[in-house]
């Protein structure tokens, strides 16, 4: 069967409340008939817009997309640039001062280099800025390289080859201090905590055990 809205009477006005209710009405008949117009109601229906993000450029990027908030340039997409170079700027500028720290400790206090790097975290430290400002670079760039009308071509570019560094970034974390030979953590075995869980595991088996008898009534 397909559904058909409520048509009102001459000069009856619908409340707001009841368009919604018309509108839906409308659409699920259009579904229910398999018709391009249910597809289309569907779709039209969709909003794509990222929330506190001026898409077309107009206006610039907050500040936890783009903290620096500058533009480079006098096209639409000189925030979406500006966010890009400068996001990347600030995670090489924090990688270099972390590892000048180190540096610093094997020179004046003549620490090791490994127990430096160590000691500052060297590189994942570099993590915290880098998971920061990874969703606001990652929609810059996307912007950039997927409407390239709204910029010069090299814009374009600089766009796809940073949201591909943005794409590599998981597996280039494994590489660097994930994969086996370099993550070095191991568990190291707590007597409380394990008795706590077996206390845990206990109880819930106990739990089990009565609910069990209560639906068999034995």
């Amino acid at each position: 069967a397909v559904l058909t809205p409520p048509t009102p009477s001459p000069g009856k006005v619908i409340p707001a409340s009841e368009k919604s209710l018309v509108a839906g009405g409308a659409t699920g008949a259009a579904v229910a008939a398999g018709t391009g117009g249910g597809k289309l109601a569907i779709v039209s229906g969709m909003n794509c817009e990222v929330e506190d993000i001026d898409l077309g450029g107009g206006e610039p990027l907050d500040w936890e997309f783009h903290p620096l908030g500058f533009g480079i340039g006098d096209h639409k997409q000189k925030y979406f640039l500006g966010a890009v170079v400068s996001n990347l700027g600030i995670v090489v500028v924090f990688f270099v001062l972390n590892y000048v720290t180190a540096w610093a400790q094997v020179a004046w206090l003549k620490v090791p280099w490994e127990k430096a790097i160590f000691y500052v975290r060297a590189p994942g430290l570099v993590y915290i800025p880098m998971v920061w400002l990874l969703t606001g670079t990652s929609i810059a760039a996307s912007n950039l390289a997927f409407f390239p009308s709204r910029a010069p071509s090299w814009v374009a570019v600089v766009g796809a080859v940073v949201l591909a560094l943005c794409l590599s970034l998981p597996p280039l974390m494994w590489f660097i201090l994930l994969k086996r030979g370099r993550f070095r953590a191991t568990t190291v075995p707590d007597p409380k905590i394990n008795a706590d869980a077996a206390e845990i595991v206990k109880g819930f088996g106990k739990e089990t055990e009565n609910n069990a008898k209560e639906d068999t009534g034995t």
